[in-house]
């Protein structure tokens, strides 16, 4: 009896070892479905954060080809290499010089850190634009806290913020090394009494030069204050010098300098090019170089008077603006005259017989003078020559060939 109940205790045993096993392996198999999933789950989720990490900071992806920001070459480079091309310029522009302001013949030098650059907004608009500009906004309380202390508080009241934030981000996005701000520019002065329009010009625009003008001004204007004298250089060129045409540079002064040729402004420098300029009028062309010539005029009033530029169609126009002048201005032509070109001729014994290569095509010189008759009454009148103008010929150059050799018959 003792034997078959230990028997019968093993076999008990057994089945609840099996029983247990049997349990533990449906266990074990929810177990592993579980770890199964969980794996699968992290191996997606990662994957798709690496796709969408690349899809939206293009760390794998390359900029394409030809893309520049602020003039900064990043074609082909990956996100974190041009971020870090970018971001070093950046640094370097701050700390290597000052947003420079002329005020009350001074200069105010602030740090460039009042600009702040938003690198990540400018190099995603960079993807599909291949030239673009940096974005940038301006800390107005470091701004402001730090120019008026060399400001007047009367002046203080009147500063054009805006129009003076909006030319300090355009210079800054581009990263300008000229960063000249002519506070006197953006400080609005009462409005003159009985204002006027003085004088009024208009130049026809190319469309390089329209585009170029329109993109720099749009519709600009500048102060010019009671015996104050006015400098292209100075308030424009020191600013924009890198970003003119030519062409459009020059249309600019020769407007100016026509509009005041219609005031009683003194015209206390201003200069010609050697050769003529043809998209100005014979006359009024006024040559400007950063640091060397420049145009420059005087107001002689007890009144502030406003300089205007705008872009209308194709057309530029320039205004002054101020209190209705008491004389009577007339601006006249005078002695226009014309040279006609020498050629230079020169032989090459390499060329063939007879044959003439035109190495440069000869230009007219032309000469005018420009006078200003100021009337003060009926009889009192002021005449003024204010230029007398001459640009040389150009001669044109002919390299020909030897001449044919006539054959001479000899009597017999």
């Amino acid at each position: 009896m003792n034997v078959k109940k230990t028997n019968d205790s093993e076999k008990e045993r057994d089945r609840t070892e099996v029983g247990v096993l049997v349990r533990f392996t449906k266990k074990g198999r929810e177990i592993f479905l579980f770890l199964l999933l969980f794996v699968l789950s992290c191996i997606v989720i990662s994957q798709g954060s690496v796709w969408a990490y690349e899809k939206i900071i293009g760390s794998n992806t390359s900029f394409a080809k030809g893309t520049k920001i602020a003039g900064i070459s990043i074609g082909g480079l990956s996100y974190e290499k041009a971020y870090e091309k970018v971001n070093n310029k950046v640094k370097e522009w701050q700390q290597s010089g000052h947003l420079t302001f002329s005020y009350d013949k001074e200069e105010v030098l602030l740090d460039r850190s009042v600009v702040v650059f938003h690198l990540k907004e400018s190099l995603k608009h960079a993807e599909t634009q291949k030239n673009e500009s940096l974005i940038v906004d301006i800390n107005k309380d470091k701004l402001y806290g730090d120019l008026y202390n060399h400001v007047k508080a009367e002046d203080q009241k009147k500063v054009n913020k805006k129009s003076l934030e909006k030319t300090i981000v355009n210079q800054s996005q581009r990263l300008a090394t000229k960063t000249l701000f002519v506070l006197q520019s953006y400080i609005k002065e009462p409005e003159p009494l009985e204002e006027t329009v003085v004088a009024e010009v208009e130049r026809p625009l190319s469309k390089e030069s329209k585009e170029n003008l329109s993109q720099l001004f749009g519709s600009s204007s500048w102060t010019v204050g009671s015996k104050d004298e006015f400098s292209f250089n100075y308030a424009v060129l020191t600013q924009y010098e890198e970003s003119f045409f030519q062409e459009s540079r020059e249309v600019l002064t020769s407007s100016l300098y026509e509009a005041m040729l219609h005031t009683d402004f003194a015209i206390t420098e201003r200069h010609i090019s050697t050769t003529r300029q043809y998209h100005v009028p014979l006359g009024y062309e006024a040559y400007v170089s950063l640091g060397k010539e420049d145009l420059t005029f005087e107001n002689p009033h007890l009144t502030s008077y406003v300089i205007t530029v705008k872009v209308v169609g194709n057309k530029l126009i320039t205004t002054v603006s101020g209190k209705e002048l008491k004389k009577k201005i007339v601006v006249k032509e005078r002695r226009k005259e014309t040279y006609p070109p020498r050629t230079i001729v020169e032989y090459d014994p390499i060329l063939n017989v007879n044959e003439t290569r035109i190495e440069r095509t000869g230009k007219q010189g032309e000469s005018i003078e420009v006078v200003r008759y100021i009337t003060n009454g009926k009889e009192d009148q002021v005449v003024e020559v204010m230029n007398d103008d001459y640009y040389p010929p150009v001669f044109s150059k002919e390299v020909r060939g030897p001449k044919e050799e006539r054959e001479v018959n000899h009597p017999e």
